[in-house]
């Protein structure tokens, strides 16, 4: 006979179903509940196979192709923002450093490609 664990079937129902809200994650159910990662799959798994969760409630309902042009954007704002943020150190190498006496800086803070025009 297989041993049963310590957990009753109302507490699997219960975590089953808390598992399979908007917005929630099967590790964060788990970790919130104090239970095992492996433990709700199991459970999760055996609630599709007697129909009482859809086999497929996390899918979301967007075409694949609209799936690969998010990703290939999303990847493209990523390489955007490293690109701005390098820009940014640049620029503020180019500042104008002009002193107008000893160890006094002007300030004028110029972004010019050839630096200030003073």
């Amino acid at each position: 006979m297989p041993k049963k664990g310590p957990y009753t079937e109302e507490f699997k129902e219960k975590a089953v179903a808390l598992s399979c809200l908007p917005g929630r994650t099967l590790s964060g159910v788990a970790r919130d509940l104090g239970i095992s990662l492996a433990s709700l799959k199991n459970w999760r798994r055996q609630a599709q196979q007697n129909g009482t969760v859809p086999a497929d409630d996390k899918k979301p309902d967007v075409p694949p192709e609209v799936l690969t042009e998010l990703r290939e954007l999303r990847k493209r704002v990523r390489e955007l923002e490293q690109d701005n943020e390098i820009l940014g150190k640049v620029s503020m190498k180019r500042r104008c450093r002009h002193t107008l006496a000893v160890g006094e800086s002007s300030g004028c803070g110029a972004l010019r490609p050839g630096g200030c025009v003073e």
